[in-house]
C-alpha cells in the first residue's frame, strides 16, 4: 500500500510513519522508506541537521520540523495540526527506529490520544544489529538504554537488572563510560560476557567481546568517540548465605586459582561472581584446603 502523500486527502486524516532511517552506513535504508520521505508533508525530526544530510543524499525535498528532547511539546501540535488537514507525517531519530530512548514515542503517544492513524516503517536499530553480532543469546533480553547519571542510582538499577537472568542491552556515552563499566564490574561481576558495539555500520566501526572487566581494562583511558551499545550476558544470580554451599564457592575460588590468581584475588572474584562477601569465600576455600591437608594426613 502506497504512504498518502503530503496534499489533503478530502476531509481523510493524515498518517505518522515512525520511520526507520540509518544509524551510520546511508545505505542502510529501505526502499519502503525512501518512498515514504519523498511523499509526506514534513518530516518531524530529532537532528534536522543529520535528517536534512540523508533528505539531500536521496534527493528528497520536504520541510522538515525540528522535534527533539527540548522543544518536542512545542513541535506536536504542528504535527497533529498536518495530520488533521489530511497530510501525512514521518517521524524519524537522529538514528535508527524513533521512540528507543528518544521523544519520538512521546509525539506517538500525542498523535495516538488524538485519534489519528500511527503506521511504523521499520529498519536499522543499533539494539538489534549490536545483538546480532554480540555472540550472547537473543532470545530473551531486556533493553535498558542509558542507565542514570548519578552513582548510586546507577549502581541500584545494575542491581536490578542483575536479577533478570537475561541479556541485557545498554547505550553508554563515550564521555562516562569508564565509571559506568567500574560500576558493572562492582555491581554484576567482572566475569560477565560482554559485547562492546561502537559507531557500528560506519568508518570506525569497532566491536570487542569478552568479559566486562576485559573491555573495562581494554578501553580504559582510550579516546572513545561516538556512543556505545553494551551487551551484557545473564549475571549470575545472587545467593543468600543460607543457600550458599561452602564446598561449591571454595571450589569456584580454587578453579580462579588455576589460572594464577592469588587467593585472595581469586576469593575476591567468586563473591563478586556470586554476590557475598570476599571474606566468606575466602574462608571457605581455606576450610577446604584445611580439611583435603588433613584427609592427605589420614
Amino acid at each position: 500500500m502506497k504512504p498518502r502523500t503530503g496534499a489533503p486527502n478530502r476531509g481523510e486524516t493524515g498518517t505518522l510513519y515512525v520511520c526507520a532511517t540509518p544509524i551510520g552506513n546511508l545505505k542502510d535504508i529501505t526502499l519502503r522508506a525512501l518512498e515514504v520521505l519523498r511523499s509526506v508533508a514534513a518530516v518531524a525530526a530529532e537532528d534536522t541537521r543529520r535528517t536534512r544530510k540523508l533528505l539531500a543524499h536521496y534527493g528528497i525535498r520536504v520541510p522538515v520540523i525540528s522535534c527533539h528532547e527540548h522543544n518536542w511539546r512545542q513541535a506536536i501540535p504542528r504535527i497533529i495540526a498536518l495530520l488533521q488537514e489530511g497530510k501525512s507525517v514521518a517521524l524519524v531519530s537522529d538514528a535508527g527506529m524513533p521512540g528507543i530512548s528518544d521523544p519520538g514515542a512521546d509525539v506517538v503517544a500525542a498523535v495516538l490520544r488524538n485519534g489519528l492513524q500511527v503506521r511504523s516503517v521499520p529498519g536499522p536499530s543499533s539494539v538489534t544489529a549490536a545483538l546480532a553480532v554480540s555472540g550472547l543469546p537473543a532470545s530473551s533480553f531486556f533493553f535498558q538504554g542509558f542507565l542514570p547519571r548519578r552513582r548510586s542510582a546507577r549502581r541500584a538499577r545494575l542491581e536490578w537488572l542483575r536479577q533478570l537472568g537475561c541479556t541485557v542491552v545498554l547505550y553508554v556515552s563515550p564521555h562516562r563510560f569508564e565509571e559506568v563499566m567500574d560500576d558493572i564490574c562492582r555491581v554484576m561481576g567482572e566475569h560477565v560476557q560482554a559485547a562492546w558495539c561502537r559507531e557500528i555500520t560506519k568508518m570506525h566501526e569497532e566491536i570487542l567481546r569478552g568479559t566486562v572487566g576485559q573491555l573495562r581494562d581494554r578501553v580504559r583511558s582510550a579516546l572513545v568517540r561516538g556512543e556505545i551499545t553494551l551487551v551484557l550476558g545473564a549475571a549470575e544470580p545472587k545467593v543468600s548465605e543460607e543457600e550458599l554451599d561452602p564446598l561449591q564457592v571454595a571450589v569456584a575460588v580454587e578453579q580462579v586459582r588455576a589460572s594464577g590468581c592469588s587467593p585472595t584475588r581469586a576469593a575476591k572474584q567468586v563473591a563478586e561472581r556470586l554476590g557475598i562477601p570476599r571474606r566468606i569465600a575466602y574462608y571457605s576455600w581455606l576450610r577446604h584446603v584445611a580439611h583435603q591437608s588433613q584427609h592427605e594426613e589420614e
